[in-house]
């Protein structure tokens, strides 16, 4: 009983550690410098792309297409 006991010890330390360590909120978002100079939305746009074949925005940096999604990301 008492090695389950250290065994389970054992295994749940480094798991709340590694928890404790999560990201930022944040963290995934775009800083003001990275931000986009346009964003279309407004209906579907075709991407010619098998796998996404529409999206709902389009973000435009200095005249190039830097992401295409979701109106919410």
């Amino acid at each position: 009983m008492k090695n389950l006991v250290r065994c389970a010890l054992a295994l749940s330390v480094p798991l709340f550690f590694s928890a404790c360590g999560g990201r930022d909120v944040d963290e995934g978002r775009a800083s003001p410098a990275d931000a986009a100079d346009t964003v279309f939305v407004g209906g579907p746009i075709y991407t010619g792309l098998s796998d996404a074949p529409t999206v709902e925005a389009v973000a435009v940096k200095d005249g190039r297409i830097v992401a295409a999604g979701r109106r919410a990301d």
